[in-house]
C-alpha cells in the first residue's frame, strides 16, 4: 500500500516546468519518495530530492511550477491555481482540515437550499448548531446502509427513534460566520481543493539541501570541528566551504552537477545538533568528555566520619629528602644499610589513608617495595589510636581519629588487591571499593594529597627526582661530562647523581 503521505504538496508532471535554485527542470521518476528531475537544457543532468525536501523548498519560494509549460500553448488544457494540489498526498491533519471545512460548506448550502438559513452573518450565527449536525454526514468516511440513512432521516424529521449509530464520526466545531463566508467563496471559485490552507507550509523540517549536501557537510564538519585542533565554528565555516568549492570543482570536469555551498547559520545549526559527547571525546578525549559528562557534578556526598576512607600508594624521592634537610649524615653506614638506605637506585612507596568526611589522615606508611604488609599497616594505623605517634614526635596537636571504616576506597596496586587485604576488610566489617584504573577522580580525596605534596613540597627540595639530570635546577649544562656509551649508560648517570647529591649535602 503506498503511504500517501510521500507525496509533495504540488502534483508531479512529465509536462510541467520546474524552476528550482533558478534553474528548469522537467520531472523524470518518483521511487521510494524522492522525486528525480532533468535539467531542460541539459537532459543527462538530473537532480534528486526527498518530497518532504520538495515541500520545504516549495515553502521558502525556491519551487515553482509552470502547469504544462513543456506542451504547445494550443493544447495546454485549462488550470486554475489549484490544479497542482494532490489531496491523497496532504498530511492527515491538513487533509482533516480540509474535510472539516468541506462538510461544513455543504451543509451550510444544502440549508440555504432548502430555505432554512441564510447567508447573513445573523443567520449563520443562529442556525450553527444546525449546520454543525448536518455536516456529520458529509465526514463519514465509509458509506452509509441504505436503512440507516432512511431511519436517520426519519429522525431528524422527527418521526421514529434515534438509530443506533455503527460508526463514529467527529462532529465539527462552531466557526465564525466570516469563516464560513470566506470557505463558501473559495469552494465556488476552486472546488474542495482550494479549501487547503497554507498550515503545510509551517513547522517544515525537512532541510532544503540535498543528501550529497548535506552528506558533504556532516564530511568536512567531522573532518575539520570534531578534531583534536579544536577549531572554532568560524574557522570551521571556512573550511567547509573551501571543501564544498573544491567538490564543485571537480564535479564541474566530470560533467555533473553542482551542489550548493551552505551558509555560516546552516554549518553552526549542524554543528549544534552533534551529540555533546562525541564532540567533547573528538576535541578533548575520552577521559576529558567522561569527566565532564559523569552523571554525578557535585561528587561524592558523605555525611558522617569514616563513612568513606580512600587509601593509595605514591611513589616518593625519600634519599632526596632526607638529603635536602640534613638527615642523612645523622645516620652512619651500618644505619643506613640496616634502613636500606643506601641503595641509590631504590624509590620508595608512601601508602596513605584520609578519611573523606573531616580531610584527616588516618594512617601512613612508608615502604620500600609495595606489598601487602605496608597496606595492612597502613589499615591497622586508621582503626588504631595514633597518639604515640604524636608523641614521638613532640607534636603540639594530638593525631585523632581510631575507627572502623565503613567502606575502603583503594586504587588497582598489586598490594592493594591481594586477597589477604581483602580478608583482612571482610573480617573487620569493611566494605572494599576496588575503583576503576585509570580514574583519579574516584579516589579525588587521597589524589588531591599526592598532588599537593608533588607541587607544594617537593619542588622545595633541591633532591628531588626529574626527567633527567640535565632537568634539575643549580645544574649547568657546561658542567656535564661528555655521555659515555650506550652500554654504560644508566651506571653513569647513577653515580654521577649519587656524587652531586653528596657534595651538595657537605656543603
Amino acid at each position: 500500500m503506498v503511504n500517501a503521505t510521500t507525496f509533495p504538496t504540488f502534483s508531479l508532471d512529465m509536462h510541467h516546468i520546474y524552476r528550482i535554485h533558478e534553474k528548469e527542470y522537467r520531472f523524470v521518476y518518483l521511487t521510494g519518495g524522492n522525486a528525480t528531475f532533468s535539467e531542460i537544457g541539459n537532459p543527462h543532468q538530473t537532480v534528486t530530492y526527498e518530497t518532504g525536501t520538495l515541500n520545504r523548498l516549495s515553502a521558502i519560494g525556491n519551487v515553482e511550477v509552470v502547469p504544462y509549460g513543456l506542451m504547445p500553448e494550443h493544447l495546454r488544457p485549462v488550470v486554475n491555481d489549484f490544479e497542482d494540489v494532490i489531496l491523497a498526498g496532504l498530511p492527515p491533519a491538513l487533509r482533516k482540515r480540509v474535510e472539516m471545512r468541506h462538510a461544513l460548506v455543504q451543509a451550510f448550502l444544502q440549508l440555504k437550499a432548502d430555505g432554512l438559513t441564510k447567508g447573513t452573518d445573523e443567520s449563520i450565527k443562529a442556525n450553527m448548531q444546525m449546520i454543525v449536525l448536518a455536516a456529520e454526514d458529509y465526514l463519514v468516511e465509509e458509506l452509509m446502509e441504505p436503512g440507516y440513512a432512511e431511519a436517520l432521516q426519519a429522525y431528524r424529521a422527527g418521526e421514529g427513534r434515534k438509530p443506533k449509530a455503527r460508526h463514529g464520526v467527529l462532529i465539527p466545531d462552531h466557526v465564525s460566520p466570516r469563516a464560513l463566508r470566506t470557505w463558501v467563496a473559495l469552494y465556488k471559485l476552486g472546488g474542495k481543493k482550494a479549501l487547503v490552507d497554507k498550515c503545510v507550509n509551517q513547522g517544515n523540517r525537512f532541510s532544503a539541501y540535498t543528501v550529497d549536501e548535506r552528506a558533504l557537510m556532516a564530511q568536512l564538519v567531522k573532518k575539520h570541528y570534531m578534531s583534536l585542533q579544536r577549531k572554532t565554528i568560524a574557522i570551521t565555516v571556512t573550511d567547509v566551504q573551501d571543501g564544498f568549492a573544491k567538490e564543485n570543482k571537480r564535479r564541474e570536469e566530470e560533467g555533473l552537477q553542482p551542489l550548493r555551498v551552505p551558509g555560516r547559520e546552516m554549518i553552526r545549526l549542524h554543528i549544534k545538533r552533534l551529540d555533546k559527547f562525541h564532540v567533547l571525546v573528538a576535541r578533548h578525549g575520552q577521559k576529558e568528555a567522561m569527566k565532564k559528562m559523569r552523571a554525578v557534578k557535585t561528587g561524592l556526598e558523605i555525611l558522617r566520619p569514616y563513612e568513606r576512607v580512600e587509601m593509595d600508594e605514591w611513589h616518593i624521592d625519600l634519599l632526596g629528602i632526607l638529603a635536602e634537610s640534613g638527615l642523612l649524615d645523622m645516620f652512619s653506614e651500618a644505619e643506613l644499610e640496616a634502613l636500606g638506605l643506601n641503595n641509590q637506585t631504590m624509590r620508595w612507596w608512601l601508602v596513605v589513608a584520609i578519611d573523606c568526611r573531616t580531610r584527616v589522615i588516618l594512617g601512613m606508611v612508608l615502604t620500600a617495595n609495595p606489598r601487602t604488609s605496608s597496606a595492612k599497616k597502613c589499615l591497622n594505623m586508621v582503626v588504631s589510636d595514633k597518639g604515640a605517634f604524636a608523641d614521638a614526635v613532640g607534636a603540639f596537636t594530638p593525631w585523632p581519629g581510631a575507627n572502623t571504616p565503613e567502606t575502603l576506597a583503594v586504587d588497582n596496586g598489586p598490594a592493594l588487591k591481594a586477597a589477604e587485604l581483602s580478608t583482612t576488610c571482610a573480617d573487620l566489617g569493611i566494605t572494599k571499593l576496588q575503583t576503576i584504573a585509570g580514574t583519579p577522580s574516584m579516589r579525588a580525596y587521597i589524589e588531591r594529597v599526592f598532588r599537593t605534596l608533588s607541587t607544594t613540597l617537593l619542588p622545595r627540595l633541591y633532591g628531588r627526582t626529574f626527567n633527567s639530570v640535565q632537568a634539575r635546577p643549580g645544574i649547568r649544562r657546561r658542567s656535564v661530562p661528555a655521555s659515555p656509551p650506550r652500554t654504560s649508560r644508566r651506571s653513569w648517570c647513577v653515580t654521577w647523581s649519587t656524587s652531586i647529591t653528596t657534595r651538595r649535602t657537605r656543603v
